[in-house]
């Protein structure tokens, strides 16, 4: 699992640098998720350094700096965590939350496979 978790963070990492910004997509998924969990990049706002974003603006996005602006190097908040670390502390607080809702939908999909199923043999047999 270190390794999925280096993988991804390498691709999410990636595309931050180079498409924040540019994709409008993308870019409001990062910035919804920022704002949502409170966080800034993927580890942390050096994730921008290089960046598209950054050498366009001169700045790295408002909410890695909680919201002040310009946000530059020196104002970055210390309390802005990386979204991977909020996401694994969402994940540790809602933990069953979210996996009863996976467990939920699993259950929903078998017993929709077997409903199919079934009616695929009672048609086969007229």
């Amino acid at each position: 699992s270190k390794i999925f978790i280096e993988y991804l963070g390498n691709v999410a990492v990636k595309y931050l640098r180079e498409d924040y910004g540019n994709s409008n997509e993308l870019t409001t998924v990062w910035n919804t998720t920022m704002k949502e969990l409170k966080c800034c990049g993927f580890h942390g706002y050096e994730d921008f350094n290089n960046s598209t974003y950054y050498r366009n603006h001169q700045q790295y996005p408002s909410v890695c700096c909680a919201n002040v602006s310009p946000c530059q190097q020196y104002n970055v908040s210390s309390e802005v965590k990386g979204c991977f670390k909020a996401f694994e502390h969402f994940l540790s607080q809602n933990g069953k939350i979210v996996g009863g809702v996976a467990l939920g939908i699993c259950g929903l999909e078998l017993a929709a496979m077997i409903v199919s199923l079934v009616l695929f043999c009672q048609i086969g047999d007229k």
